[in-house]
């Protein structure tokens, strides 16, 4: 049976389980999947998801997420419907995430270009990913590089591309036939 979903403008972020197809989440500005928490004053805390994946392929019912509003927050909606985490990163919005070499580490990068990875059980900053510095990281920004770098603890950036055009996505293909 098929099922047809009318989803609003103001959507930012769909994703697809990775292994079960047929479970998706969506977020955006003023929606989200699961109740926001209020702040100290009791006042309803505005909401923007940029980016979101699921934690792994074998739970459906784990996620984090990235904000405009400068946040990472953990959600597992078996637990609770609230973040189980909730962590400020840094002052600039996070654009987009991805899973790092294990389940606790997130790579995500800002609106100035910056990426960096985050420990997701306490918050703590793991390193920047910098120009100065074999698993690898491909990035693009709107400086209009491309730029892989080592996913090992040096953070080593191996090359930079210039592109003609700015680029908002990077797809890796495999080269095996």
């Amino acid at each position: 049976m098929n099922k047809i979903i009318t989803l609003t403008s103001d959507l930012s972020r769909l994703r697809v389980h990775p292994k079960e197809n047929h479970i998706f989440s969506c977020g955006g500005k003023e929606h989200q999947f699961a109740k926001n928490e209020n702040d100290f004053l009791d006042l309803k805390v505005p909401v923007w998801i940029t980016d979101l994946q699921f934690l792994n392929d074998s739970d459906t019912t784990k996620l984090v997420i990235g904000s405009k509003y400068h946040q990472i927050r953990i959600y597992d909606t078996k637990a609770k419907r609230r973040p189980v985490q909730d962590f400020n990163i840094g002052v600039n919005p996070v654009v987009s995430l991805i899973m790092g070499r294990n389940s606790n580490e997130i790579i995500f990068s800002d609106t100035v270009g910056s990426v960096s990875s985050v420990d997701i059980r306490t918050g703590k900053i793991l390193g920047r990913y910098k120009d100065k510095k074999s698993t690898s990281l491909v990035t693009v920004c709107l400086d209009r590089f491309l730029r892989v770098h080592e996913m090992n603890a040096t953070r080593k950036l191996t090359h930079k591309i210039y592109l003609k055009q700015r680029q908002t996505c990077v797809l890796v293909g495999s080269s095996e036939g």
